[in-house]
């Protein structure tokens, strides 16, 4: 599976579309990027939501 079929699925399943797939292939490329905490003003899609979708592709990607 390639990182775009992975970053794609995995927003197929969170319910996000996919016009965060540049933002899911940042998240993947950039520790720090990736933890921001969320602020709480209540956006759309929190990076909360981001997260999963990062976390689900980068297990997408592991090896079995």
């Amino acid at each position: 599976m390639t990182v775009e079929d992975a970053i794609l699925r995995a927003l197929s399943e969170i319910g996000l579309g996919v016009e965060h797939e540049d933002e899911v292939r940042r998240m993947l490329a950039d520790p720090e990027l990736a933890e921001r905490p969320c602020c709480g003003g209540f956006c759309d899609p929190c990076v909360g939501v981001l997260r999963r979708a990062r976390d689900r592709a980068r297990s997408l990607l592991a090896p079995p």
